[in-house]
């Protein structure tokens, strides 16, 4: 049991095995175009109680995708699961790391850096370190390979990413904003873990160096 100024980090579809996660995210996909187009359609009915019925699957629509992604907006952090304050594109990045180690064997942390290395955030931080997107990932790919018999437990990558999460939000400087790939990226460099730190010691990629790399790049913002 957490209390809500704890931070953690749980996501119920991260737990769930690959085979069910896709079911589950095709259901609700089936179920937001269903009630959209089932929605516009009844609202132009003449018949009053279909045309009630279409403002509920219009509401539903609206309940399910879109009002998630406004409440974010200007959302202040009070504490509790992170999965309710990280951009989307984290959770879908996370996902993806989690299917590639299962599926493929390897670290969940060197599957998840291969990941952020194609985001737009990871880009601009390999370009602040002047380190060659083709390079790194090379490196990336490198390890992963050498490691492919290795296969981590799902407990493990959970603990491992609620970790991550929780360092990328705690090394946050000024006002906390929501969890973003780069924080992830830049969240790497914190971490423990053998194999991270392995990579980016060949590139010289350390806690200070990733500080003053996020530092610049706020006073660069501003």
């Amino acid at each position: 049991m957490h209390h809500q100024s704890e931070l953690y980090f749980e996501d119920p579809l991260l737990k769930l095995g690959i085979g069910t996660r896709l079911w589950v995210k095709s259901l609700k996909s089936i179920l937001d175009i269903v009630s959209l187009v089932a929605g516009l359609i009844m609202i132009f009915s003449d018949v009053a109680p279909v045309f009630y019925l279409g403002i509920i699957f219009l509401t539903f629509f609206l309940c399910s995708s879109l009002l998630t992604k406004l409440l974010k907006i200007g959302k202040k952090f009070n504490g509790g699961n992170l999965l309710f304050f990280m951009d989307l594109e984290v959770r879908d990045l996370l996902q993806r790391a989690s299917d590639r180690s299962v599926l493929m064997g390897g670290s969940f942390l060197l599957h998840l850096m291969r990941e952020l290395v194609e985001t737009t955030d990871g880009v601009e931080i390999l370009r602040r370190l002047s380190i060659g997107k083709e390079e790194f990932t090379g490196q990336v790919e490198r390890h992963i390979d050498e490691e492919k018999r290795l296969r981590e437990t799902k407990a493990w990558r959970l603990k491992r990413a609620e970790d991550l999460m929780i360092k990328a939000l705690t090394t946050q400087i000024g006002e906390k904003h929501l969890i973003s790939a780069g924080d992830l990226f830049r969240a790497m460099a914190y971490t423990d873990n053998e194999r991270i730190q392995r990579l980016l010691n060949i590139f010289g990629i350390t806690e200070s160096v990733m500080e003053n790399n996020y530092r610049y790049s706020l006073e660069h913002v501003r």
